[in-house]
């Protein structure tokens, strides 16, 4: 206030009177992280929940050509694809080095465009479950680990929350949400996959 009247009136505020502004903020910082601990620890916390984090993503994208099926690209990191293409409005999630992988997906649905009504814009399948798909010691074979099933809505929305038993080392995971075991032979397969389209 007196920085803006200061300047109205054609003064500058001394050098003075400025430092003594910063002190004055700077306590009052100080005094209110004194007054609520208990934000400093959550804040703390949180801090280590973000280093033990492996993989935080906002981002899936929904299965389409040429990784539909059985055949050639759709055994990628050996989870077999889908059978048509799939869409998907929100998929965001992380997984930490304990395990936890959470995961929330929004309208992941048989694509419109590609799937005629009344199938196209729905979900036919009632659980969904998540892979995670990385690489331990050996460079060839990844290891894929697969969740339980979570309910899933026609409008394709689920929330998958587990635990997994992360071998280690543990590099470059990629996480597909995928059906139930469906199919010959009976396998999960992708719906939507860590990445952009």
């Amino acid at each position: 206030m007196d920085l803006v009247i200061n300047e109205q009136l054609g003064f500058k505020p001394s050098r003075r009177r400025l430092m003594q502004g910063a002190g004055a903020a700077a306590a009052s910082i100080a005094i209110g992280a004194l007054a609520n601990p208990l934000t400093a620890l959550a804040d703390d916390s949180e801090n280590e929940d973000e280093l033990s984090t492996i993989l935080k993503f906002s981002t899936m994208a929904g299965i389409h050509a040429p990784f539909l099926g059985n055949a050639g690209l759709s055994a990628f990191r050996g989870v077999n694809g889908g059978g048509a293409p799939w869409v998907i409005s929100e998929g965001r999630g992380s997984l930490r080095s304990d395990g936890r992988i959470k995961i929330r997906v929004r309208g992941l649905v048989l694509d419109p465009a590609f799937v005629p009504a009344p199938n196209g814009g729905t979900n036919p399948i009632p659980f969904f479950m998540a892979v995670v798909s990385g690489f331990s010691t050996d460079l060839v074979n990844p290891v894929n680990l697969v969740t339980g099933q979570f309910p899933a809505t026609r409008t394709g929305d689920a929330d998958i929350d587990a635990m997994l038993s992360l071998p280690h080392p543990f590099f470059a995971p990629i996480v597909f949400v995928t059906s139930l075991p469906i199919g010959i032979p009976a396998a999960p397969r992708w719906f939507a996959v860590t990445g952009a389209s």
